[in-house]
């Protein structure tokens, strides 16, 4: 045999405005979570037809990989070793819009 608790009830006094701000932190705070979860779940999708477009776009090299990666270690080494010569990507936006805008860049015929 189950006993039912009675359900108790209380009465609350709130101002209008508190309850707005109340209700709009709740609203607030359900949407980014749903946003946030439908951002997820776009990204994750979209990473699965990029790594697909990728398996299948380039073929098999070991030669040009194993060029590449050592390109990129020496690129690696001398950043490690001059890091006052990096420079942020702010400045280097800035520095192609200078080169662009002074007629410094290859152009490149489609």
């Amino acid at each position: 045999m189950t006993t039912e608790t009675p359900e108790k009830h209380l009465t609350l006094t709130i101002a209008a405005s508190d309850l707005e701000t109340l209700l709009r932190r709740i609203v607030r705070e359900v949407v980014q979570e749903v946003v946030r979860e439908e951002v997820v779940l776009l990204i994750q999708e979209h990473e699965l037809h990029i790594l697909d477009a990728l398996a299948n776009s380039f073929p098999e090299d070991p030669e040009e990989d194993a060029r590449l990666l050592a390109d990129a270690l020496v690129t690696y080494e001398q950043a490690k070793a001059h890091p006052e010569r990096l420079i942020s990507w702010e400045d280097a936006r800035k520095e192609l819009a200078r080169a662009e805008a002074a007629g410094e860049l290859p152009i490149e015929h489609g």
